[in-house]
């Protein structure tokens, strides 16, 4: 025989005739016990046990209704009496977040959970929900002034006290979060007032002196140096070193340069130039030297194509066949003699005398005979 509807169900089921067999009941509700055929909730001190199954839900009770409902993300977890929903992480821990995560952890009150600390926060505050960095003492970051108070050394990230490398930025700031140059700072930034009469070096953060004599002077913006004098005349080097024989000179700014003999300065003023040429020195019958002199020609000598020499001394009264020497004689050329024979003035072969007698006929040619050209 069929057995009797409240033997057939469980107690979470009633019995449907339409089916002729169990359904479940509502969450949260378990079969009347008065009639099998019927769900309803438990009354007075039933227990709930059992009816919201889930770990995540709880049994609630609105008036006449009830039912299972789901437990919020901060409160993940349903109690042991299954009424109330809680965090098991928490509870574990007497409610002490310090204690509730692992070391390294924060715990998370809006999930019910543990967070590492990385970062510039690496370490747990001391109540277990905020990460912080150490070197804080325990406290969170609102005056890092307070913090890496060793000389030059800023608190900047990573929760390390890191120290400015030397160079253009070698000290910390008055907020002690980023390095700066206190020379600049205390001079409002302008270079000129940092350091008065020298340069500011932005790679180290120091006034240095203009050592080169072609810009000894610091330049209105105190960064660079300049040749003061030249500055004061608009770069034009025309106006300095007006004396005659002078000139600007670039390499040593604050001196005049002083021109050689012979030499006046250039157009732009910035050398000499020689004031002498070939054509000057040949006016004054000398030669125009590298060094810009001319050297006189010796003795008789005159200039002749850029170089000293005799001018043509021989003429029609002189020997026919004569030559002009070094000293600018006209002279019979070696191997010859002046002679004035068959009328003849010219310069004869030596070899037209025999004992001292001419012997030679009016070509110049020797006679057997002897005794020509008396």
């Amino acid at each position: 025989a069929d057995l009797p509807p409240t033997q057939h169900c469980a107690a979470s089921e009633r019995f449907d005739d339409g089916s002729c067999g169990c359904i479940p009941c509502p969450a949260g509700q378990r079969q009347d016990p008065a009639d099998p055929y019927l769900c309803r909730c438990p009354e007075g001190t039933e227990t709930t046990d059992g009816l919201c199954p889930g770990d995540d839900e709880i049994f609630v009770r609105d008036g006449d209704s009830c039912g299972c409902q789901g437990c919020p993300a901060e409160l993940p977890d349903a109690n042991a009496e299954n009424d109330a929903c809680t965090c098991e992480l928490l509870d574990s821990a007497g409610g002490e977040p310090a204690v509730a995560c692992p070391d390294g952890e924060r715990f998370l009150p809006g999930t019910c959970g543990c967070e590492p600390c990385i970062g510039d926060t690496p370490d747990v505050a001391p109540d277990g929900l905020s990460c912080i960095c150490d070197l804080t003492a325990g406290g969170t970051i609102t005056d890092i002034t307070t913090i890496c108070t060793g000389d030059n050394e800023i608190y900047l990230r990573g929760c390390e006290c890191t120290p400015c490398p030397a160079g253009a930025t070698p000290n910390a700031n008055e907020e002690n979060n980023a390095c700066t140059c206190e020379l600049l700072d205390s001079a409002g930034g302008d270079p000129a007032v940092a350091c008065p009469g020298q340069v500011f070096d932005t790679g180290n953060c120091a006034c240095t002196d203009c050592p080169d004599p072609a810009n000894p002077d610091a330049g209105s913006d105190g960064l660079n140096c300049v040749c003061q004098v030249l500055e004061d005349v608009g770069g034009d080097q025309t106006q300095l070193c007006t004396d005659s024989g002078q000139f600007f000179d670039a390499s040593n700014c604050n001196t005049c340069g002083t021109c050689p003999e012979n030499f006046e300065a250039n157009l732009n003023n910035s050398g000499c130039e020689c004031q002498l040429n070939a054509e000057l020195c040949e006016e004054q019958n000398g030669i125009f030297l590298d060094n810009c002199s001319c050297e006189p020609c010796p003795g008789g000598l005159v200039v002749i194509d850029g170089a000293c020499g005799c001018e043509e001394a021989c003429d029609e009264n002189d020997p026919t066949g004569s030559i002009t020497n070094d000293s600018c004689t006209c002279v019979c050329p070696d191997g010859t003699r002046q002679g004035n024979f068959y009328g003849q003035n010219r310069c004869w072969p030596d070899g037209c005398w025999v004992n001292s007698e001419f012997d030679c006929d009016s070509d110049g040619n020797n006679n057997e005979d002897g005794n020509e050209g008396e």
